[in-house]
């Protein structure tokens, strides 16, 4: 094997999603983000076999986790209408995991997060996204009140994508 950290192999993210899944076969490795068909074939077969030996020192008594990537855990709590502080304490993860899991969530139309944004927000938001978002996020968010969290101008962004036309001050989808 390659003499680096792990982390230059997988991705923070993609290593805590083989400890949750804990993946058994190729396949079920192939769900995992950050392993494609080159990691497959290059690392596939030693991770499964490290993983068996791993699962194999656990106690038999212990209840396997949800095979599931942790930000569709949330997901699923998220829509049993658990509030994100709830997710949060039940999960063990902090308020802010648990917004970033929905909003990759809402990235890949999982979920929409409208109820998230205040309607009397939606239109300074509008505004602010048209002027700043060929400057970015953060622009965005320091050019807004402090009441209006990153998390709803996420969300804002996501729901309501400024358009090429927005950047231009034409129209934009949700004008």
């Amino acid at each position: 094997m390659e003499n680096v950290p792990p982390f230059v192999i997988f991705s923070d993210q993609t290593l805590r999603d083989i400890c949750l899944i804990m993946p058994k076969t190729i396949d079920e490795l192939l769900q995992i983000k950050g392993i494609g068909k080159q990691k497959k074939v290059k690392y596939g077969t030693a991770l499964l076999e490290v993983i068996k030996n791993h699962t194999d020192t656990l106690p038999k008594n212990v209840e396997t986790i949800s095979k599931a990537p942790s930000h569709l855990q949330t997901l699923e709590l998220y829509q049993t209408g658990k509030s994100i502080k709830e997710i949060a304490m039940t999960r063990k993860l902090s308020p802010n995991t648990i917004e970033d899991h929905l909003i990759r969530c809402a990235e890949e139309r999982l979920v929409s997060l409208k109820r998230h944004i205040p309607q009397q927000f939606e239109e300074i938001l509008r505004k602010v996204a048209k002027e700043y978002h060929p400057k970015g996020l953060k622009a965005i968010r320091e050019a807004l009140p402090e009441n209006i969290s990153y998390f709803t101008v996420k969300a804002f962004l996501i729901e309501f994508p400024v358009t090429k036309a927005c950047e231009a001050k034409e129209s934009c989808e949700h004008d």
